[in-house]
C-alpha cells in the first residue's frame, strides 16, 4: 500500500500550503514596507503657566513630567512644515486589504502587516492547529479502536465509520472557525479603534 507521505496529492498539499505561507508573509511585508510612513520628529514647545501648571500650545501635546516644555502624545506627531497636529500609525487600507483577501486572510496577513505577530501567530494556529488536530484525532481513531477477532469486516468498517466522522465533523467546525475569524478580521481592520497596532496606536482612517 502506498503511505500517504508519498502520496502525490498529499505532495501536492504540502507544497501548496508552503507557497501560500511563504506568499501570504512576503505580501504582508510588502504592504508593511509600502504602509510605513515617514515619522516626523515632534519638537519642543515651551509651556505656559509655569510654575502652578504648565499648558501646551496645542491638544496633541503633552508636557514632560518634571520639565517646562511638551512634547507630542503617543500615537500623535507634530507636522512642523503645516504647523499642526496629525495622528501616528498604520493606515488601515493595507491591513483591510490583506484580510478581505481569502487567500492572505486565513493566515491573519492583515495583522502581520501592523506588527501584530500575535494575531498573526493565533491565525496561523487556528489555520495549521486545526488541520493537525484532525489529522492526529484520525490517528487515535485508527490506532486505539479497540480490535474484535470474529468479525473482522465489521472492525474495519467501525474503524473507517470513525475516521469519517471525526474527519466530517472535524473539518466543519474547523472551517466555521476559519470562516468566523475571517470577517472578524475584515470586521476589526474596518471599524475604528477595533485593533491596535504594535505601537498601541489606532489605525488612521
Amino acid at each position: 500500500m502506498m503511505s500517504i507521505t508519498s502520496s502525490p496529492t498529499m505532495k501536492l498539499t504540502l507544497t501548496i500550503v508552503l507557497f501560500s505561507v511563504f506568499l501570504s508573509t512576503a505580501m504582508s511585508s510588502s504592504f508593511r514596507i509600502l504602509n510605513t510612513k515617514f515619522v516626523i520628529d515632534s519638537p519642543k514647545f515651551n509651556c505656559t503657566g509655569l510654575p502652578t501648571r504648565c499648558e501646551c500650545p496645542y491638544p496633541c501635546l503633552e508636557q514632560v513630567k518634571n520639565e517646562n516644555y511638551c512634547i507630542a502624545k503617543k500615537c500623535y506627531t507634530f507636522d512642523n512644515n503645516l504647523g499642526q497636529c496629525k495622528k501616528a500609525g498604520h493606515d488601515h487600507v493595507a491591513p483591510l486589504v490583506l484580510q478581505a483577501i481569502p487567500f492572505t486572510a486565513v493566515f491573519g496577513s492583515g495583522f502581520g502587516n501592523i506588527g501584530r505577530w500575535d494575531l498573526f501567530g493565533m491565525y496561523m494556529g487556528i489555520l495549521f492547529g486545526g488541520c493537525c488536530l484532525i489529522l492526529m484525532l484520525s490517528a487515535c481513531c485508527l490506532c486505539c479502536w479497540p480490535k474484535e477477532n470474529d468479525d473482522e469486516y465489521s472492525l474495519m468498517s467501525d474503524k473507517e465509520g470513525c475516521m469519517k466522522s471525526t474527519t466530517s465533523c472535524g473539518g466543519c467546525i474547523w472551517g466555521i472557525v476559519i470562516l468566523v475569524f475571517y470577517i472578524l478580521g475584515i470586521v476589526w481592520t474596518a471599524t475604528e479603534g477595533a485593533v491596535l497596532d504594535a505601537h498601541g496606536c489606532p489605525l488612521i482612517f
